[in-house]
């Protein structure tokens, strides 16, 4: 955690981060988290993206519902100290609102422009849904959902314990810590608060589309399952053995004429189990069944024998780059934004916030003192059916 950093809560519970980036700018991105998304509706309902959408209502605050949080952000190119107070005064007071009435028209109106919903969020990071079956947001669904389905989501997880307020950019730290106080200390709810949240049982729902994709995923443990360096080189070693596995499908349906995407990425799931991914998508119906042997056989091929130190070598070198990209240095236009979306990943999973620099220099240390054997070590932990439930 950087030193400039400010991490602290008020009376009633609710938390901040108040985090400095830069003197040269004005920019200032803030994140208002809740502690629960759509794996708190009722199954029948939408009820975490209603009240949502009801809170930003008339307001130029965007949102996003994940599987375990919902995430209210707002972003300026240049911000004074009065227009964060302005902006936190205007998503507290849909905090707080009673929940109204759902108007299906409105909300789908609403959302085309101001939310991000699960299943998008999903596919940004090319993986599919780890979850349980979820309401659909329609106009049917919308029309359906009893308003006190609506009240009871917003009374049981809308409350200061259950909200983090991040705020990043060019701020005097002192003055954005007065105006959260100003704005959220007096929140305070007399309904009794559920201090832990009913996870549902773990599935990998798959959609019945055309020309759906194909993903074979895996559940593993970590060797250390507290946020510390020994469990950050276990990340990164899964993510170079998954990013070899990746470009090794990837030529295997080349050689063989196939066109797909392929894509292996790796997630921290909320019950701190690792889910490592492979996705492939873009790809004609006729070739499906060719396309998951090949996946198969190179699965099985990188268990059997492991990794070459030309494959380490070239995927250290891509992953060294997308970090390199992510710094201030090279990303200066979207810095701000992307470092509060991290220091709210980092609350979501339950890590510590670092920097994309810390991050480049624990990489090139870790590397140095890692070789292909390593690598492919932590992949048969990952994908073996020894160590890891394959789905």
């Amino acid at each position: 955690m950087p030193k400039s950093t400010t991490v602290d809560r008020l009376d009633n519970g609710l938390r901040y981060v108040v985090l400095p980036t830069t003197r040269s700018s004005d920019e200032v991105s803030i994140r208002v988290r809740v502690n629960a998304g759509v794996a708190q509706e009722n199954n029948h309902f939408p009820t975490a993206r209603i009240v949502a959408l009801d809170t930003i209502q008339g307001t130029n605050w965007h949102v996003s519902t994940d599987y375990q949080q919902t995430v209210f952000d707002i972003d300026f190119a240049s911000a004074t100290s009065s227009d964060i107070e302005k902006a936190l005064e205007v998503l507290y007071a849909g905090l707080t609102q009673e929940v109204k009435q759902p108007n299906a028209e409105q909300l789908l109106e609403s959302a085309q422009d101001s939310l991000t919903d699960i299943d998008e969020l999903i596919s940004q990071r090319h993986l599919d849904t780890l979850t349980q079956a979820l309401a659909p947001l329609d106009e049917q669904s919308l029309s359906q959902t009893p308003l006190e389905s609506v009240k009871e989501f917003k009374q049981t997880y809308f409350t200061p314990k259950q909200v983090s307020i991040v705020v990043v950019g060019g701020i005097k730290k002192k003055s954005a810590i007065k105006s959260i106080e100003r704005q959220f200390s007096l929140w305070n709810t007399t309904t009794q608060e559920q201090s832990l949240h009913s996870t549902p049982q773990l599935e990998l729902i798959s959609k019945a589309e055309e020309a759906s994709p194909i993903t074979i995923s895996s559940l593993s443990t970590f060797h250390d399952e507290e946020d510390s360096k020994l469990h950050r080189k276990e990340l990164l070693m899964t993510t170079l053995a998954n990013k070899m596995l990746e470009q090794r499908i990837q030529e295997a349906l080349s050689e063989q004429h196939l066109q797909a995407q392929v894509d292996v990425d790796n997630q921290v799931l909320f019950d701190h189990r690792l889910l490592s991914q492979v996705r492939v998508a873009n790809l004609e119906e006729t070739d499906k069944v060719e396309v998951k042997k090949v996946v198969q056989s190179e699965i099985k091929r990188a268990l059997a024998s492991g990794f070459t130190q030309t494959e380490y070598e070239m995927v250290v070198s891509q992953v060294r780059k997308q970090l390199e990209r992510q710094t201030r240095l090279n990303d200066p236009d979207n810095y701000t934004r992307n470092q509060a979306d991290r220091v709210v990943a980092a609350i979501d999973s339950g890590s510590v916030y670092t920097a994309p620099s810390y991050d480049l220099d624990l990489l090139n240390f870790h590397v140095a003192h890692l070789n292909e054997f390593d690598i492919s070590k932590e992949f048969e932990h990952n994908w073996s059916t020894a160590s890891s439930v394959i789905m």
